[in-house]
C-alpha cells in the first residue's frame, strides 16, 4: 500500500514537471504581460496590475482564463516538480541545481510580496509627528467619537447592514464623483450638503490617486452625502462621518526634523528632496536621512522620498512613501544562488573545478 501510494506521487510528480507544461504557459505570460501593457493607457496602472496580474482569473469575452496568480503558480509548481523529480543529482550537476532552485525562490518571493506588501504614504511638515499612514488607493468611511474610530472599507459599503453605533443605509457609492445641484431644493430629506447638492458618479480616471470617491447615505429620516477632499464632516449622534484614504497604524512614531529642497544652479528645477526623521520606537529613538534614492528601512518598513508640496500657509510639506514588503529579501538570496551557480556550472564544464 505505502509503495503503491509513492508510486503515484512519483508519477504525479514527473507528470508535473514536464516541459511542456512550462512551454505552454510562458507564451500565455507573455499575452498577459502584452495587453496588461497596453490597456494601461485607458485603464490605468493600477487597475491593469489588479486585473491582469494581481489576481487568478481574467475575462476575456466572458470566458475566464488563468491571470498572473495562477500562471505563475503553474509555472512555479512545474518548476518545483522538475526539481524534486526529474532531476539528475549528480555531482556534476549541482551549478545546474543552484541555478534552478534560485529561480523557485525567486518566484515564491515575488507570490509573497504580491499577496503581503502593503504601500502608502505619510505627509508631515517639519515639527510633525506621525503613526498611520494613508493607502493609496483604497478608500474608508471613518465613523469617530471622541477617542473611538470605525473605519468600514470603501468596498463593502454597499454589501448590506454595517455594524455601527446607530443605523445607516448606504444608497449610492461612487468610485469617482461630481457634485451637482439637486433638482428638488427646499422639498427633499437631506441634511448639511445633501440638502442642496447630490452625487453623480462619472467615469473613473486613469490614474486611481486622482478619483474622488462618495458616499450617499440615510440615517433615520435624513439623506447625507459625504465625499474626499470635503472640508466639513456630517455629525450624528456625536459621531463624525469622514470619506478618506485607509489609513494602517505603523508600530512606531516617526516625526520629520527638517526638510531640504535642492534645485539645479541658476534654476528653480528641483534636483533632489532629502528629509531628516526620527523614529521613536518604546524606548528606540532612531534618527534616519531619508533622500531621493536613499531609502531608509526600520521594523519591516522601507520609507522613501516620494514628493514635496506646498500647503495652503505655504509651508513645504515632505512625502514619503511607506512600504512593507516581507519579501524583499527573497530577490538578494536568489540573485547571489543563481550567480553562484552559474560560475559553479561552468567552472565544472571547464573542468576548473573537481568534485
Amino acid at each position: 500500500m505505502r509503495a503503491s501510494l509513492m508510486d503515484r506521487i512519483l508519477k504525479t510528480g514527473r507528470r508535473l514537471g514536464r516541459p511542456d507544461i512550462l512551454f505552454w504557459t510562458l507564451p500565455w505570460l507573455m499575452f498577459l504581460i502584452v495587453v496588461g501593457t497596453i490597456v494601461q493607457k485607458d485603464i490605468g496602472l493600477y487597475a491593469a496590475q489588479q486585473t491582469y496580474f494581481s489576481s487568478f482569473i481574467v475575462w476575456f469575452y466572458g470566458f475566464p482564463f488563468p491571470a498572473g496568480y495562477a500562471t505563475l503558480g503553474i509555472m512555479t509548481l512545474n518548476l518545483l516538480c522538475k526539481f524534486c523529480f526529474l532531476s539528475t543529482w549528480t555531482r556534476e550537476k549541482i551549478g545546474n541545481h543552484l541555478v534552478h532552485f534560485s529561480i523557485i525562490l525567486l518566484m515564491v518571493g515575488a507570490l509573497l510580496t504580491s499577496l503581503t506588501m502593503n504601500e502608502g504614504y505619510v505627509a508631515l511638515k517639519e515639527g510633525q509627528s506621525a503613526s498611520v499612514i494613508r493607502d493609496y488607493h483604497d478608500r474608508a468611511l471613518f465613523i469617530s467619537k471622541e477617542d473611538q474610530v470605525i473605519a468600514v472599507p470603501f468596498d463593502v459599503l454597499d454589501r448590506g447592514a454595517l455594524d455601527l453605533p446607530f443605523e445607516m443605509k448606504v444608497t449610492q457609492t461612487c468610485e469617482n464623483t461630481a457634485i451637482r445641484p439637486r433638482a428638488d431644493l427646499g422639498n427633499n430629506n437631506g441634511v448639511g450638503a445633501a440638502a442642496m447638492a447630490e452625487l453623480v458618479c462619472i467615469p473613473t480616471q486613469v490614474e486611481n490617486e486622482k478619483n474622488v470617491a462618495g458616499v450617499s447615505y440615510r440615517v433615520g429620516g435624513g439623506e447625507y452625502i459625504v465625499f474626499e477632499g470635503r472640508e466639513t464632516s456630517d455629525v450624528i449622534d456625536g459621531y463624525t462621518v469622514t470619506l478618506d484614504r485607509a489609513e494602517r497604524r505603523l508600530p512606531f512614531e516617526i516625526s520629520l526634523q527638517s526638510f531640504r529642497r535642492h534645485v539645479y544652479p541658476g534654476t528653480n528645477k528641483p534636483r533632489e528632496y532629502e528629509s531628516r526623521v526620527v523614529v521613536t520606537d518604546g524606548a528606540v529613538v532612531w534618527p534616519a536621512l531619508i533622500a531621493m534614492n536613499e531609502p531608509f528601512r526600520y521594523g519591516g518598513y522601507t520609507f522613501y522620498q516620494a514628493s514635496t508640496f506646498m500647503d495652503d500657509g505655504g509651508d513645504a510639506v515632505s512625502v514619503l512613501s511607506v512600504v512593507k514588503n516581507t519579501g524583499w529579501l527573497f530577490p538578494y538570496i536568489s540573485g547571489i544562488l543563481l550567480a553562484f551557480g552559474l560560475i559553479l556550472h561552468v567552472a565544472i564544464r571547464m573542468r576548473w573545478v573537481t568534485l
